[in-house]
Protein backbone atom coordinates (compact mmCIF):
# COMPACT_ATOMS: atom_id res chain seq x y z
CA UNK A 1 0.00 0.00 0.00
CA UNK A 2 1.25 3.50 -0.77
CA UNK A 3 2.01 5.87 2.08
CA UNK A 4 1.04 9.52 2.04
CA UNK A 5 3.71 12.07 1.16
CA UNK A 6 5.75 12.98 4.22
CA UNK A 7 5.06 16.31 5.88
CA UNK A 8 5.23 19.04 6.52
CA UNK A 9 2.75 20.19 3.93
CA UNK A 10 2.01 23.85 3.36
CA UNK A 11 -0.48 26.01 1.49
CA UNK A 12 0.87 27.75 -1.59
CA UNK A 13 -1.12 30.51 -3.31
CA UNK A 14 -4.18 29.97 -1.08
CA UNK A 15 -5.34 26.80 -2.84
CA UNK A 16 -2.45 24.44 -3.57
CA UNK A 17 -1.20 22.04 -0.90
CA UNK A 18 2.48 21.25 -1.44
CA UNK A 19 4.85 18.84 0.25
CA UNK A 20 8.19 20.07 1.57
CA UNK A 21 9.92 18.99 -1.67
CA UNK A 22 7.55 21.16 -3.72
CA UNK A 23 5.36 18.38 -5.12
CA UNK A 24 1.64 19.17 -5.31
CA UNK A 25 -0.53 17.19 -2.89
CA UNK A 26 -3.89 18.73 -3.79
CA UNK A 27 -5.53 21.78 -5.26
CA UNK A 28 -8.63 23.17 -3.61
CA UNK A 29 -10.91 24.83 -6.14
CA UNK A 30 -12.46 28.05 -4.93
CA UNK A 31 -15.85 29.11 -6.30
CA UNK A 32 -14.34 31.64 -8.73
CA UNK A 33 -12.06 28.96 -10.17
CA UNK A 34 -14.64 26.21 -10.41
CA UNK A 35 -16.79 26.57 -13.53
CA UNK A 36 -19.58 24.31 -12.28
CA UNK A 37 -20.13 26.25 -9.07
CA UNK A 38 -23.43 28.14 -9.07
CA UNK A 39 -24.14 30.54 -6.26
CA UNK A 40 -27.48 31.99 -5.24
CA UNK A 41 -25.78 35.05 -3.81
CA UNK A 42 -22.40 36.64 -3.23
CA UNK A 43 -22.76 35.76 0.47
CA UNK A 44 -23.03 32.02 -0.31
CA UNK A 45 -20.03 32.27 -2.62
CA UNK A 46 -17.94 34.01 0.05
CA UNK A 47 -18.96 31.35 2.57
CA UNK A 48 -18.00 28.55 0.16
CA UNK A 49 -14.65 30.28 -0.48
CA UNK A 50 -13.93 30.39 3.27
CA UNK A 51 -14.90 26.70 3.53
CA UNK A 52 -12.42 25.90 0.75
CA UNK A 53 -9.66 27.77 2.56
CA UNK A 54 -10.52 25.93 5.80
CA UNK A 55 -10.40 22.62 3.89
CA UNK A 56 -6.97 23.53 2.52
CA UNK A 57 -5.67 24.29 6.04
CA UNK A 58 -7.04 20.99 7.32
CA UNK A 59 -5.46 19.02 4.47
CA UNK A 60 -2.12 20.76 4.99
CA UNK A 61 -2.18 19.78 8.69
CA UNK A 62 -2.95 16.10 7.95
CA UNK A 63 0.60 14.64 8.23
CA UNK A 64 1.25 16.29 11.58
CA UNK A 65 -2.18 15.28 12.91
CA UNK A 66 -1.54 11.69 11.77
CA UNK A 67 1.79 11.59 13.64
CA UNK A 68 0.27 13.10 16.79
CA UNK A 69 -2.63 10.64 16.74
CA UNK A 70 -0.18 7.72 16.46
CA UNK A 71 1.68 9.03 19.53
CA UNK A 72 -1.58 9.63 21.39
CA UNK A 73 -2.82 6.08 20.72
CA UNK A 74 0.48 4.67 21.98
CA UNK A 75 0.33 6.82 25.12
CA UNK A 76 -3.29 5.84 25.79
CA UNK A 77 -2.42 2.15 25.44
CA UNK A 78 0.48 2.53 27.87
CA UNK A 79 -1.83 4.34 30.29
CA UNK A 80 -4.18 1.34 30.13
CA UNK A 81 -1.26 -0.87 31.13
CA UNK A 82 -0.54 1.37 34.12
CA UNK A 83 -4.14 1.02 35.30
CA UNK A 84 -4.02 -2.75 34.87
CA UNK A 85 -0.83 -2.98 36.94
CA UNK A 86 -2.35 -0.73 39.59
CA UNK A 87 -5.41 -2.97 39.76
CA UNK A 88 -3.18 -6.01 40.19
CA UNK A 89 -1.54 -4.37 43.22
CA UNK A 90 -4.82 -3.38 44.90
CA UNK A 91 -6.51 -6.76 45.30
CA UNK A 92 -7.55 -5.87 48.86
CA UNK A 93 -9.72 -3.04 47.55
CA UNK A 94 -12.24 -4.46 45.05
CA UNK A 95 -13.78 -1.10 44.17
CA UNK A 96 -10.35 0.28 43.19
CA UNK A 97 -9.62 -2.85 41.16
CA UNK A 98 -12.97 -2.57 39.37
CA UNK A 99 -12.51 1.14 38.68
CA UNK A 100 -8.93 0.73 37.44
CA UNK A 101 -9.85 -2.15 35.14
CA UNK A 102 -12.81 -0.18 33.76
CA UNK A 103 -10.48 2.76 33.08
CA UNK A 104 -8.01 0.45 31.35
CA UNK A 105 -10.79 -1.01 29.20
CA UNK A 106 -11.92 2.50 28.19
CA UNK A 107 -8.35 3.56 27.37
CA UNK A 108 -7.85 0.50 25.19
CA UNK A 109 -11.16 1.13 23.39
CA UNK A 110 -10.18 4.75 22.74
CA UNK A 111 -6.77 3.72 21.40
CA UNK A 112 -8.47 1.14 19.18
CA UNK A 113 -10.85 3.82 17.82
CA UNK A 114 -7.89 6.09 17.04
CA UNK A 115 -6.07 3.28 15.28
CA UNK A 116 -9.20 2.49 13.19
CA UNK A 117 -9.41 6.16 12.21
CA UNK A 118 -5.75 6.14 11.19
CA UNK A 119 -6.23 2.91 9.23
CA UNK A 120 -9.17 4.48 7.40
CA UNK A 121 -7.03 7.52 6.56
CA UNK A 122 -4.42 5.16 5.11
CA UNK A 123 -7.05 3.36 3.02
CA UNK A 124 -7.08 0.09 4.97
CA UNK A 125 -10.63 -1.34 4.94
CA UNK A 126 -11.98 -3.06 8.01
CA UNK A 127 -12.26 -6.83 7.95
CA UNK A 128 -15.60 -8.15 6.69
CA UNK A 129 -16.39 -5.17 4.50
CA UNK A 130 -15.51 -4.65 0.90
CA UNK A 131 -13.82 -1.38 0.02
CA UNK A 132 -16.83 0.17 -1.71
CA UNK A 133 -19.17 -0.27 1.27
CA UNK A 134 -16.53 0.84 3.78
CA UNK A 135 -15.65 4.03 1.93
CA UNK A 136 -19.30 4.87 1.27
CA UNK A 137 -20.02 4.70 5.00
CA UNK A 138 -16.84 6.59 5.93
CA UNK A 139 -17.65 9.48 3.60
CA UNK A 140 -21.08 10.22 5.08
Amino acid sequence: MKQFSPGPWHIEDDNTIQESGGGIIATIFFPDDFPCFVSESAKEEAHANENSKANARLIAAAPEMHAKLEKLATWIESNAGVHEKYAANCRDFPSIVESSLADAKNYRATAKDIRKLLANAMGKPRKGQDDEIFYARASR
